[in-house]
């Protein structure tokens, strides 16, 4: 036995495994482990520890053991039923997890995590029955203030392809425990799943800042700048060459010496760039006010999200005030230049699809 055990009372030692054991300092708690159980091997709750470390190493095997010889000492821990249910559900062996579970719960009813169990056996074994169902009900029963009750049973309600009821849950979650980074990603997947792109940005948003190293949030994010900054383009595109045909039967009405500003000659043009300005006002405003107070995490996320975000929308900018600069431009000089723009306009979307590929395909590598 070593110096660090001398004189101390056996719930000193399993309390001094479990801080190592939450600070994530697996091979420290499995050495003292191992130095209380070579004089004291029969004691379940050591055990259970044992199979708690192992897990966090990712040893589901080991876990399983260790969860094994504390049962045989103390069949009627809960913990240890439910440690060896995890371990079992990592190696897939899904059956005697669930009957591992399933013990855990009658040992322990009134503890959400068998019922949690159940229903994560049930989704990963893809045999979600009326029983799942009910498990998940019961865990939210049993523990309504635990934001990982709500977390399941929102999964669950995803899998079953109920996404408002999965996004009550999850909204549950998050009020209980507003970093709680499955919660705050799983709520994002659904309401992209609806086509939310601002209310799925935002909750991307919430979790990148939970978790700065999730490499799907940013790329969720990206995602979302793509498809707003996609539906500008179009409309861009479309103005522009609604702008140029409309120009066309209007020239007659208005009569040109060559030096009236192209907004008196050509309404249509007029019209066009002004619906282009208001259409870019428009998104802008959209994804202000879809991101509210994240709108700034947000815009410092883009560059390493795809690097070819803000040089895009500053593009799209600039081509915007140029063409409402062209309304005041002599008639003559106007229509060559909006084509030009149009051409420009063509050209980056051309060029900035090709990087965003490239990029996206240098970063798989």
């Amino acid at each position: 036995m070593t110096d660090e055990f001398r004189d101390v009372d056996h719930d000193g030692t399993a309390l001094r495994i479990e801080a190592l054991i939450d600070g994530g300092q697996y091979a420290h708690a499995k050495s003292l482990i191992a130095d209380y159980l070579a004089h004291t091997p029969d004691d379940a709750t050591i055990h259970v520890l044992l199979a708690y470390a192992l897990l966090g190493e990712g040893d589901a095997a080991g876990a399983a053991r260790a969860s094994a010889s504390a049962i045989v000492l103390d069949p009627t821990s809960a913990a240890a039923h439910q440690l060896s249910a995890e371990a079992f559900r990592l190696q897939k062996r899904f059956a005697d997890a669930r009957r591992m579970a399933h013990v855990a719960r009658a040992l322990a009813p009134n503890e959400p995590q068998p019922y949690e169990l159940l229903v994560v056996i049930d989704i990963e074994s893809k045999r979600v029955r009326r029983r799942t169902w009910k498990a998940g009900a019961e865990a939210v029963r049993v523990a309504p203030d635990r934001a990982n009750a709500h977390t399941v049973l929102g999964n669950l309600y995803m899998y079953g392809k109920r996404p408002f009821k999965a996004q009550a849950a999850f909204r549950a979650a998050l009020r209980l425990e507003p970093d709680n980074s499955l919660a705050l990603h799983n709520l994002a997947v659904v309401q992209h799943s609806l086509s939310k792109v601002g209310t799925a940005a935002a909750t991307w948003a919430d979790l990148l800042a939970t978790d700065p190293s999730s490499t799907e949030a940013l790329h969720n994010i990206g995602g979302a700048a793509r498809t707003w900054l996609r539906r500008l383009k179009v409309a861009m595109v479309v103005l522009l060459f609604v702008g140029g045909i409309a120009t066309v039967p209007m020239h007659a009405v208005a009569p040109d010496d060559g030096t009236r500003p192209a907004a008196l000659v050509y309404p249509g043009l007029l019209i066009a760039t002004l619906a282009m300005v208001a259409a870019s006002a428009g998104v802008l405003w959209h994804v202000r006010r879809s991101l509210g107070s994240r709108t700034g995490a947000f815009l410092r996320a883009l560059p390493r999200a795809d690097v070819t975000l803000i040089p895009q929308a500053i593009g799209l900018g600039l081509i915007v005030f140029a063409q409402f600069v062209v309304l005041f431009l002599p008639s003559p000089l106007a229509l060559p230049t909006s084509g030009h723009l149009t051409d420009g306009l063509l050209i980056l979307i051309a060029i900035s699809w090709i990087a965003s590929r490239l990029i996206r395909a240098f970063r798989k590598r």
